[in-house]
């Protein structure tokens, strides 16, 4: 065996990120107890009563949006088979994000964004302040 070879084995193993997760209106695990698994070729939902397997070349779009306060992730699939599957983060969603692109899943981020403040201060300009007074005197 090459290490080439071993370094691909590795590559290709599959990341755990511990969730929360729905499957359908009435099963669903809190936050410690869901799991999220991502493969090369496949990624799979498991709450304690349900799990949801999803191949990659099936998937065409993960969605990360805002729920109330935590951040989700909805599937979009040819076949709907994970239509009714969203992961919850309690945690930071940028580790999981960053896995599903470097793996080659289609995420596309739907949060809202904030606008930047305005750099410097924009002076107001009155319209009616073009008009010159004569200076007095002349």
């Amino acid at each position: 065996m090459t290490g080439g070879s071993g370094q691909q084995a590795k590559l290709n193993r599959r990341t755990t990120f511990v969730v929360s997760a729905i499957i359908g209106r009435f099963v669903g695990s809190p936050w410690p107890l869901g799991r999220l698994y991502i493969c090369d070729d496949a990624i799979t939902v498991r709450t304690v009563f349900k799990e949801r397997t999803c191949l990659k070349s099936e998937i065409t779009e993960i969605s990360l949006e805002r729920f109330e306060l935590h951040n989700q992730l909805l599937f979009e699939d040819a076949a709907g088979e994970m239509a009714d599957v969203a992961v919850l983060f309690a945690m930071r969603v940028t580790g999981v994000v960053a896995e599903l692109r470097r793996r080659g899943y289609p995420v596309v981020d739907r949060r809202p964004r904030f606008l930047p403040l305005p750099q410097g201060v924009v002076p107001w300009h009155d319209p009616d302040d073009e008009i010159e007074d004569e200076p007095p005197g002349q």
